[in-house]
């Protein structure tokens, strides 16, 4: 995957306040991403953290039952953001089963649900008592599902 500066300066200021649950920041960071494009390119490369740091957790692809346990964690703790169960198992599922996102309403409609789950994975598996927060986390996955 090629990452867009651009779009992965917009997500990261949008994880920041996912980060510290700021609504009134997360939303005005959100309209930043002003067109179909950049929305879709935003859904990708959140998509693409989640997918990686999955990965990593179950060493391998997780199973139904492991999403489902995971899918009602992370909509327990984004809450905040009215994010459900249904949301979060829906979007993994999705992801890992590799149905489309293309479409540009699609996309924006699992704009936030994407981004929310992408942040609570960076930041649940990231180890700030080792030194290594989100945002360092966040830079190693980056580097690598980043292709030349």
């Amino acid at each position: 995957m090629r990452i867009d500066d651009r779009i992965e300066r917009l997500l990261r200021a949008t994880m920041d306040a996912a980060v510290h649950r700021d609504t009134p920041r997360f939303e005005k960071a959100l309209r930043k991403f002003r067109d179909a494009e950049s929305v879709r390119k935003a859904v990708d490369l959140a998509l693409a953290i989640s997918a990686f740091v999955l990965f990593q957790m179950y060493s391998g692809k997780p199973s139904a039952a492991q999403i489902a346990e995971l899918a009602a964690s992370i909509s327990r703790q984004e809450a905040w953001m009215g994010l459900t169960t249904d949301d979060v198992e829906s979007l993994l599922g999705g992801m890992l089963n590799g149905e489309p996102t293309r479409a540009p309403l699609l996309a924006d409609t699992i704009m936030i649900p994407a981004i929310l789950v992408a942040t609570n994975l960076v930041t649940t598996t990231s180890q700030p008592s080792k030194g290594e927060w989100w945002f360092n986390y966040l830079d190693k996955i980056e580097t690598a599902i980043e292709t030349p």
